[in-house]
């Protein structure tokens, strides 16, 4: 089942760093990306933050690592739930 079908009729974020959403426009097809509501993070500010990407995330999901430190509980039963990222 594709995503997007799965999940039609929910409200879709999208999360990213204020770093990337500077260059947004720049992204390829980034206008595909406008059904979502945004999520920016500011990395600028001097406020104590991991430096971890979605892709190490994912990767750690695909090799069975423990993805804890960088993501709360309770969105690690949304993604295991919805078998996301498996």
């Amino acid at each position: 089942m594709n995503i997007d079908s799965k999940f039609e009729n929910d409200e879709r974020f999208f999360i990213m760093g204020s770093d990337n959403f500077k260059n947004i426009e720049n992204w390829k097809d980034y206008d595909k990306l406008k059904k979502y509501n945004f999520i920016v993070l500011d990395r600028e500010n001097k406020t104590e933050t991991k430096d971890i990407s979605s892709t190490v995330v994912r990767n750690y999901i695909k090799d069975k690592k423990d993805i804890s430190e960088f993501i709360p509980n309770k969105v690690i039963k949304f993604i295991e739930n919805n078998n996301l990222y498996f």
